[in-house]
């Protein structure tokens, strides 16, 4: 009876709040960050963890009012936990009061915990996510999962893999190529499962025992009828990959206008805009994309990248005089594919907001002539 009521008591105060942690900290493709680890390793996690989400739990509840140290007699609690009954150890009927009398503050406490755990690992993931120096001090890091979906720890929209397999048809093995939905991986770090958003096949060779390659022109991939295609490791030869990167705009910086002519070169120093001395935008960090834009369709425009706040301009194919072109810096941001699917709160919101930034800004750019 003892030692089924003190594995009870570990299993909900000990092991459980960091379990919920690990759980939500690890949400989505985050799981994957962390490389397989034995069930040994797993429960000293979730104790190690246990401890960070009891201390925040009891400072809320202490903030809260909800909360009174005297109430708890510590040392009966730990002398439950270690599995001492008898004469000098707990004492069966004192913990009978103690559960009989508070069991609805103990459940509320357990509670407590959930929700703490809950916001404590959204908090951190959306940390390690948003902040990469600090993704690369994880513990057990997997090295499949930067190379799929946070390359140095950077955001990406997609990834996109060339998989050269050792199934055989047409004369020579086939490639699959598809964008990265998942993969598992073993404890020693080896790929034991791939799987393929939208699949694309191509026969190594065009023909049986001719070899394809560029001088015989563009490689031919046939689309596939199912949306998923799951590759084991034992069949993947090599992987290629490519990212993709989708971009969206964040923030219009600055605005300047200039007159120009046919054949002008002209040098646009943003800096000089009121809006971007002004501290707000700071936060937003320089300019890293440029709009410019003119308002008659006569007239045609060639913009260079953005190089110190300054954009070179050229207008080519007009019609008349001079006219009048804009130029509008913009702070833009990769449309992340990673936090999609976590499930966490703070994401979402963060989309909801990108989003509403967004059509703020296409508004206004698309717009000849608005403020904002």
């Amino acid at each position: 009876m003892s030692l089924v009521l003190s594995t009870v008591l570990i299993a909900l105060f000990v092991v459980m709040p960091g379990a919920f942690l690990d759980h939500f900290v690890s949400s989505g493709k985050m799981s994957r960050a962390r490389a397989p680890t034995p069930v040994v390793t797993d429960v000293a996690i979730y104790v190690a963890l246990s401890i960070p989400v009891h201390l925040a739990t009891i400072a809320v509840l202490q903030v809260a009012g909800a909360f009174r140290s005297q109430q708890i007699n510590f040392e009966l609690f730990a002398r439950l936990i270690a599995g001492e009954f008898g004469e000098r150890g707990a004492d069966l009927t004192a913990l009978g009061d103690l559960l009989a009398g508070d069991r609805a503050a103990i459940a509320a406490y357990l509670a407590s915990t959930a929700v703490v755990a809950l916001l404590l690992g959204w908090s951190i993931q959306y940390i390690l996510l948003r902040v990469p120096r600090l993704g690369r001090l994880l513990p057990f890091r997997n090295h499949w999962f930067n190379t799929f979906f946070l390359p140095g720890w950077r955001r990406v929209t997609a990834c996109r893999a060339f998989v050269l397999t050792t199934t055989e048809a047409w004369g020579g093995p086939l490639l699959y190529s598809g964008v990265v939905e998942d993969f598992r991986a073993d404890a020693t770090g080896e790929l034991t499962e791939l799987r393929l958003k939208n699949p694309l096949r191509s026969p190594l060779t065009n023909r049986p025992g001719v070899e394809a390659g560029p001088s015989r022109g563009e490689r031919v991939w046939t689309p596939l009828d199912q949306e998923l295609l799951i590759l084991r490791g034992t069949d993947v030869r090599n992987i290629s990959v490519s990212y993709q990167r989708a971009w969206q705009p964040l923030a219009i910086l600055a605005r300047q206008t200039v007159i120009m002519k046919s054949g002008d070169k002209v040098v646009v120093d943003l800096a000089r805009d009121r809006r971007w001395r002004h501290r707000v935008w700071r936060v937003f960090g320089p300019p890293n994309a440029v709009h410019v834009k003119v308002k008659s369709t006569d007239y045609g425009i060639t913009a260079e990248e953005v190089r110190e706040d300054k954009v070179h301009i050229t207008l080519h194919r007009v019609a008349g005089g001079a006219v009048p072109v804009e130029v509008i810096g913009l702070r833009r941001t990769i449309l992340d594919g990673m936090s999609e699917n976590t499930g966490n709160l703070f994401f979402w919101a963060e989309r909801m907001l990108l989003r509403l930034l967004t059509r703020w800004v296409e508004r206004r750019v698309t717009v000849w002539g608005t403020d904002p």
